[in-house]
């Protein structure tokens, strides 16, 4: 079940009621659209058995009102294609439907659009007028690319040595990339301290007033939307009182901790997930913390390709010293092998 707003005035035959009235109704949402973006090379408008999906594409769902405008379903869209190419908007109450690519794949030429098994209209990467009924479902809502830009074409794609078609458009696809003590400072990793018994401490940097440095920044060059991030702690010596936390606050943004694990997940702009990062705070409620420091690995993926991995390292001080990582010869070869460790866990 889900929730519809009925909005209603009244008049004498000469005026209106100064407000409207509105009430909040129980409708059935069980329904369902699906389709998929993919290289439609014979641009037939069908997808052909042998006609691959085409993962990360940025897809909107919008719901006719009342007043016959457009009104994005906060929560369901936007969403991004799957590896295969497939996008599926769920829960969806009965109403009058549109689809709409937000950001089409960039490095492909535009081909034909085509509605699914409910109907509807064929725009300019839009697909509107969708009718869908209580608990039915809309399938096979396509929007077809021709091939690649003409740019991208090489004589190595034509060679007997050359790999699937689907290994090659992976290939194409840049990946994410992270810097967490900004773009003034060297390197993409940063350091943080804690003491004991103080507050939270952000992980990352964030902008500053006065000139200082730039915050933590987080970009992805093919279309800049990403898919999730993963915040890893690779040793937690104080257990779960060690805690990472995020605010998501004005993004779509769904943030979730787990055994060490912070996770970002929903199709958004790079710039929301730099937000995020930026807010990333580690606590540590232990009653004596274990002193020394934390590596907490950081990834980002656009749904096609994932970035480097990027770290941060807290240090704790104040606290119960006896296993604490000094700088020492064991010091380094033990965080390169937390790293090691890190990077083929994240990899798998």
């Amino acid at each position: 079940m889900g929730t519809d707003t009925l909005t209603w005035n009244a008049s004498d035959g000469h005026t209106y009621a100064a407000t409207d009235a509105t009430a909040r109704i129980a409708v059935d949402a069980n329904g369902r659209i699906s389709g998929w973006v993919y290289l439609d090379t014979n641009n037939n408008g069908r997808r052909d058995a042998d006609e691959i999906g085409l993962p990360g594409a940025v897809l909107r769902l919008s719901r006719k009102d009342g007043q016959g405008h457009w009104v994005e379903l906060a929560g369901i869209s936007p969403v991004l294609t799957a590896a295969d190419g497939s996008y599926v908007f769920d829960n969806l109450p009965p109403g009058t439907y549109e689809i709409r690519q937000a950001v089409p794949p960039s490095n492909y030429l535009d081909g034909k659009d085509t509605a699914g098994s409910l109907g509807g209209t064929v725009g300019t990467d839009r697909i509107f007028d969708i009718t869908l009924g209580a608990n039915s479902q809309g399938t096979d809502y396509l929007f077809g690319k021709l091939g690649l830009r003409s740019r991208l074409v090489s004589q190595r794609l034509f060679l007997a040595s050359t790999p699937a078609a689907s290994q090659i458009l992976r290939s194409l696809d840049r990946p994410p990339s992270i810097d967490l003590n900004g773009p003034e400072n060297p390197g993409n990793d940063s350091t943080a301290t804690y003491t004991v018994g103080g507050a939270a401490v952000p992980i990352a940097a964030a902008d500053g007033p006065h000139g200082n440095p730039l915050g933590a920044t987080v970009t992805d060059a093919q279309d800049g939307w990403l898919a999730s991030m993963t915040l890893t702690l690779g040793s937690r010596p104080d257990g779960d009182a060690e805690m990472l936390a995020a605010d998501t606050s004005g993004t779509n943004l769904q943030a979730s901790y787990r055994s060490g694990v912070l996770t970002l997940q929903g199709a958004a702009p790079a710039g929301d997930y730099q937000k995020v990062l930026r807010s990333v705070t580690y606590w540590n409620t232990a009653p004596t913390p274990t002193a020394g420091k934390r590596i907490i690995a950081v990834r980002a993926s656009d749904g096609v390709t994932t970035s480097g991995l990027v770290t941060a390292t807290v240090t704790i001080y104040g606290g119960n010293s006896t296993t604490d990582l000094r700088a020492s010869d064991q010091a380094p070869a033990a965080l390169d092998y937390v790293l090691e460790d890190l990077d083929h866990w994240l990899a798998e």
